[in-house]
């Protein structure tokens, strides 16, 4: 996303990155399994949580989440919106979370 955006289209992209993480759980996965996704895994995580501060700041299902209920929040609607979950689906979506809980709370 970072490659094709920059400023207001790429905050608004991340918007939609949160998204897609979150709605088409076993394809984000995937997708971080390739080399030119994987090394953007820090971005991913980025924009993830830059997108749960913008929606903090206004009314939303996170607008008053901590950072641990931000976390909780990613694993289950990973979680529920995989089609199958595997031990390692699921190491990498607490992973995730994880990861993206602690750049939140550094913005919290």
């Amino acid at each position: 996303m970072h490659s094709i955006a920059d400023g207001a289209l790429s905050e608004g992209m991340a918007s939609y990155g949160a998204q897609y993480s979150l709605k088409f759980t076993v394809e984000f996965y995937k997708h971080l399994q390739m080399p030119i996704y994987r090394s953007s895994y820090s971005d991913w995580v980025n924009d993830f949580a830059s997108a749960a501060s913008n929606m903090r700041r206004s009314p939303s299902e996170t607008h008053s989440m901590s950072p641990e209920e931000l976390r909780d929040y990613i694993i289950s609607e990973q979680t529920s919106n995989a089609k199958k979950i595997t031990a390692g689906l699921k190491a990498e979506i607490t992973t995730f979370a994880d990861s993206v809980s602690n750049v939140y709370k550094s913005d919290f």
